[in-house]
């Protein structure tokens, strides 16, 4: 019986090209038609590396709209996007910090479990599919079981992590693409978060403004602030900048669609000929 052949071909554009795994080397790859005398000659090409975007600023700065908002003026192209918090990588408490749990900071470093994101980036980055993330319960102050992670199936084109210290760990920022500081009034940001812990968290107004008071301002100014020399882009106001976000938009687009065609131009990394 002759064998038969799966032969494959696979759309080039920036970020609607579906993914296809080369069974030979188990990475993401195009894959494009050529001749080569009677027979039809399928050469594969490395998929493009995700961008990845850092986004960092202050506690309730605005991160998460920013980047809410940059997705949706992607339009189709959001479809290959994957939004990652750092708030999905605070590390377990023992049971000597539960049992004090009023006395632990949050806004430091240590809170995180900054190998752990390293991992998860770097595996994006790479192309690898079906990359589990973690997810937390602010009420609970604990990871949720790992049922409850969230799997990222396909390779996007587009990675947004963001967090107060995006942009704290030097081996993330390598990783980086692109990294942003979110600016905004430290008024305005304690205003949001007391109105977004008391409403989403469990927490008390007294609550939010003693922990704000002795652990999330001197964490900003001794953590978070200095990070913003680190960033590519400032954005003031936040998600209220629509000059900004328009600009964002558009260099996004702009590097995707370079990589893209940078792939489809490249070498074949292999070549599957049908006989």
């Amino acid at each position: 019986m002759p064998r038969r052949w799966l032969l494959l071909v696979a759309s080039t554009q920036a970020l609607t090209a579906p993914q296809f795994y080369d069974s030979a080397t188990k990475a993401p790859a195009f894959y494009k038609l050529v001749s080569r005398g009677g027979g039809p000659v399928f050469a594969s090409k490395p998929r493009p590396q995700p961008l990845v975007v850092g986004v960092a600023g202050g506690t309730a700065s605005g991160k998460t709209a920013l980047t809410a908002n940059i997705v949706e003026l992607l339009g189709a192209e959001a479809a290959s996007v994957a939004s990652i918090t750092q708030d999905s990588f605070y590390r377990d408490l023992t049971v000597d910090e539960m049992n004090r749990i009023e006395e632990i900071n949050f806004d430091v470093p240590e809170a995180f479990d900054f190998d752990e994101i390293e991992s998860v980036l770097t595996a994006l980055k790479r192309g690898d599919t079906s990359v589990r993330v973690p997810t937390y319960d602010f009420v609970a102050n604990a990871r949720r079981p790992p049922s409850n992670d969230i799997i990222l199936e396909d390779s996007p084109r587009v990675v947004f992590f963001e967090g107060i210290l995006a942009l704290h760990s030097e081996r993330l920022r390598d990783l980086m693409d692109l990294k942003i500081f979110v600016d905004a009034d430290a008024d305005v940001r304690l205003a949001r978060r007391i109105r977004r812990d008391v409403a989403e968290r469990g927490r008390d107004v007294d609550g939010v403004l003693r922990a704000y008071e002795t652990f999330v301002k001197p964490a900003f100014d001794e953590f978070v602030l200095p990070t913003k020399r680190h960033a590519d882009v400032v954005v003031p106001r936040g998600a209220e900048n629509a000059v900004a976000i328009d600009l964002l938009v558009r260099g996004i687009r702009e590097r995707t669609l370079e990589r893209s065609a940078q792939a489809a131009s490249s070498k074949p990394a292999r070549v599957i000929v049908a006989p």
